[in-house]
């Protein structure tokens, strides 16, 4: 057997809870993505030209929100396969992905009192919008962590050496 692939059958339940995570996560990003893309793709046609920029900038992270929806179901692939390259990414890339939806969290909680008291705001999404949004981002960072310390836990660590 290769190295860094575990006996079959031997796998870990934690990786396994792990690699599922990390398959929803890459699932809510990628239909995240495809449906900013899409909403943006069909906006009305009187909207387009005030919403030009916005929607070029939109279609790029929405791009972009696909792209890393389908790298993590693909990372989550080599993970349930033991491979230890795919939990060291994993590791750094939701490292990074921790760091910047902590700072968003800081930022968001921060300016909450003003976004939910803006009426543009309260106009487009309203303040249980905004509460949701928060809640949405709070799960996600927990989600983040719970993955990572999952593929740290001593039984995985066993399965990819």
């Amino acid at each position: 057997m290769p190295p860094g692939v575990g006996v079959p059958g031997a796998r870990p339940k934690s990786v396994t809870a792990a690699a599922a995570l990390m398959v929803a996560i890459g699932i809510l990003s990628t239909v995240a993505g495809g449906f900013l893309m899409w909403e943006l793709f069909t906006l009305q046609p009187g909207m387009r030209s005030s919403w030009e920029a916005q929607r070029t900038v939109g279609i790029v992270i929405g791009f972009g929100f696909l792209l890393i929806g389908l790298g993590v179901i693909g990372l989550a692939l080599a993970v349930l396969r033991g491979r230890q390259w795919a939990r060291v990414i994993t590791f750094v890339v939701y490292g990074f992905f921790i760091c910047v939806g902590a700072v968003g969290l800081l930022l968001f909680a921060t300016v909450f009192q003003e976004f939910t008291s803006s009426n543009t705001i309260k106009d487009t999404i309203g303040t249980s919008g905004a509460v949701t949004m928060l809640l949405v981002m709070i799960a996600g960072v927990v989600l983040l962590v719970l993955t990572v310390v999952l593929l740290a836990l001593p039984g995985a660590k066993r399965f990819f050496r």
